[in-house]
């Protein structure tokens, strides 16, 4: 029998990719050891990306986390008033699964409108659900960007719009990124998300995807980078998150 509540409280954070690091490396560890816990992250592990393809904006009933409660606490009372004849065990493992599949259900509806909320707070929210992230020249120029940000079961597709970029010097191209806690180029902490060159300095919009994700990497920059076969950043950085 399990040494904790059913379903595991961090079961619904840890599937979505939203609990802090620590608590992600703990559960990871619970699940080691947790054959059930390990099973029911098995069998939701497709929920993250239906909830991807859902659609972005729902006006969810204020009474809807009550009413699943609800059931469940009634599906809780008829799985343990079950009659005592033979098939007792069977309906007692139905009422308990049913009761186990609502608990997570609610823990998704709330963990998952948390997400989204964060996620609209973050740097401006754009529409369809997705995150607007602006930059600006990192060395005093007009050059500056806007990054649309959208999550899909592939990824995370962004069109960026950059307007006053010179076009790059021959054998050289801008690169974006997708940006982490504490990068460096001793230390770099980024997923390159595409390049892209521009023949003059008015507005292009461009489209990436990257699977990077949000939580980790949450900022976005453009650097000027050599054309010489090497992933890393080495150049410039040219374009900056507004903080």
């Amino acid at each position: 029998m399990a040494d904790h509540p059913v379903p595991h409280p961090d079961l619904a954070g840890y599937v979505l990719d939203a609990l802090d690091p620590d608590a992600s490396q703990a559960f990871a560890a619970h699940l080691r050891d947790c054959p059930d816990c390990a099973e029911e992250v098995a069998e939701l592990s497709d929920l993250p990306a239906l909830l991807a393809r859902a659609a972005p904006h729902v006006d969810v009933p204020v009474d809807l986390e009550a009413r699943t409660f609800a059931r469940i606490e009634d599906e809780a009372r008829r799985g343990a008033g079950a009659p005592a004849d033979g098939r007792a065990p069977r309906a007692r493992r139905v009422g308990t699964g049913l009761q186990r599949m609502l608990a997570v259900a609610a823990g998704f509806l709330i963990v998952a409108g948390a997400v989204g909320l964060v996620a609209n707070l973050v740097s401006g929210s754009g529409e369809g659900g997705g995150t607007t992230i602006r930059l600006i020249s990192a060395n005093g120029t007009t050059a500056r960007a806007e990054a649309k940000v959208r999550s899909t079961a592939q990824g995370r597709v962004v069109q960026l719009e950059v307007d006053g970029l010179p076009p790059a010097p021959a054998g050289f191209y801008y690169e974006c990124w997708f940006v982490g806690d504490g990068d460096t180029l001793a230390k770099p902490n980024r997923v390159s998300v595409g390049t892209f060159e521009v023949p003059d300095a008015d507005r292009y919009t461009f489209e990436m995807m990257s699977a990077a994700r949000a939580k980790a990497f949450p900022r976005m920059g453009v650097t000027l980078e050599p054309d010489d076969g090497n992933p890393q950043r080495t150049g410039p950085k040219v374009l900056v998150s507004v903080p």
